[in-house]
Formats: structure tokens, C-alpha cells, sequence
């Protein structure tokens, strides 16, 4: 049994150094260090919907007015795209918000944008298209609602969601 641990932190370490040639900003030792972490944890555990979102990250941020995803917004994804990749039993919606200032129309063009750029970084490291559906929900979801820029910057996300079946 202590083979296949070994094998998978290897697993874990050789992807991590892949992952590495798309994020040059982060640390080499840190990522390695918190994959084979991930490796070591038990097999129910990680394949749950709960780890994902407390141990990966389904948020990401930008700034106003933009779908750039930030390298630490890139980091996050490429964890996601990982765990996607390995736990392909997953479908996966992906939501495109913005905060409260701007028209609807504007906002929910943006949202789109947004959805679309997280959507193309996790096809690109390797997540099925076909297992990728992606919404806009422009400012009608909030998750904070103020007139004040911390509730705005808390807006302007994209979620991760994820299903067991192909109905989004």
C-alpha cells in the first residue's frame, strides 16, 4: 500500500512541475509542497464537493472592468484544473458575476467575459470542453450588497460549481 501512496505524491510532484512552466510566479517549493499535501489526504475526502471548495478555491476575482485573470487567480485555477482532471466524474458551471455599478447589459456582457477566460485556462490545462458549461449572471447575484468598494470588489468573481450530471 505504501507504493501506491508513493506513487501518487510522485503523480502529484510531476504535475505540480508541469503546472509550474504556466505559473512562473509561484514558488516551485510552495506548490510542490501543498500537492503532495493533496496527495496524502484520503480518497473520499477529496473527491468531495466540500474539499473542492474549501481546499481548492470555486472563486476567483478581478479587477473593475476587466476579465484579466490575475496570477494569483491563476493559481487557484490551476489547482482547479488538477482536481478536474482528476476527478472527471465532475461536470462543471461556471458562473460570471459583476458588481452593481454599470448597466445590465454591460454587466452581464462582462460576466460573460469572465466566465469565458476561466473557461478557456481550464480547457487549456487540460479539463474537457464538454464537461464545461458557463453562465453570466452580471450583477443579479451579489454576495455582498453595499454602496461601498469592498462589497463591489467581493462582486466582481467567477464561481466554480460543480455537478455530478450533464443538467447545469
Amino acid at each position: 500500500m505504501t507504493d501506491f501512496y508513493k506513487l501518487r505524491k510522485d503523480i502529484a510532484i510531476t504535475v505540480a512541475c508541469l503546472v509550474l512552466t504556466f505559473i512562473p510566479a509561484c514558488s516551485h517549493n510552495e506548490l510542490e509542497f501543498e500537492l503532495v499535501q493533496f496527495a496524502d489526504r484520503k480518497p473520499q475526502a477529496i473527491s468531495s464537493k466540500r474539499y473542492f471548495t474549501e481546499h481548492i478555491g470555486d472563486v476567483i476575482y478581478f479587477a473593475t472592468n476587466s476579465s484579466h485573470i490575475t496570477q494569483e487567480s491563476q493559481t487557484i485555477l490551476a489547482r482547479q484544473a488538477i482536481w478536474l482532471n482528476k476527478h472527471n466524474k465532475y461536470f462543471i458551471k461556471i458562473e460570471g458575476h459583476a458588481d452593481e455599478r454599470g448597466t445590465r447589459e454591460y454587466n452581464i456582457a462582462l460576466g460573460a467575459r469572465r466566465a469565458v477566460a476561466v473557461q478557456n485556462f481550464l480547457t487549456q490545462s487540460g479539463v474537457d470542453p464538454r464537461r464545461i458549461h458557463t453562465v453570466t449572471l452580471g450583477k443579479e447575484r451579489p454576495t455582498a450588497v453595499c454602496n461601498d468598494i469592498l462589497c463591489w470588489s467581493q462582486n466582481r468573481r467567477v464561481k466554480v460549481v460543480l455537478k455530478q450530471n450533464i443538467n447545469l
